[in-house]
């Protein structure tokens, strides 16, 4: 996994999905939830497979199922075999 969070934070300024996502995955092992869905979003609003799911995956564990229900909708459409498989126990 790229790292560098000073160089993904400049890639994700750019609009790169990758970068906010990996930022995202930073943050959620860090133990950071609030700051990883914040990234998550960002990749997610620009198209990134992983950053819908997981955006939408941590939406389900806060209880916000509305919000979760879309974003795992346009994973599940989009092929993501564990967003639909999320999605159908909501």
């Amino acid at each position: 996994m790229f790292d560098d969070v000073e160089s993904l934070k400049r890639l994700a300024k750019t609009g790169n999905p990758l970068a906010t996502f990996n930022l995202g995955r930073i943050a959620l092992t860090e133990g950071n939830k609030d700051e990883a869905m914040k990234w998550f979003e960002q990749a997610a609003n620009r198209g990134h497979l992983g950053g819908m799911f997981k955006l939408g995956e941590l939406l389900a564990e806060k209880g916000e199922k509305d919000e979760a229900k879309k974003w795992l909708k346009k994973a599940s459409e989009l092929g993501h075999l564990k967003a639909k498989e999320l999605l159908e126990t909501l």
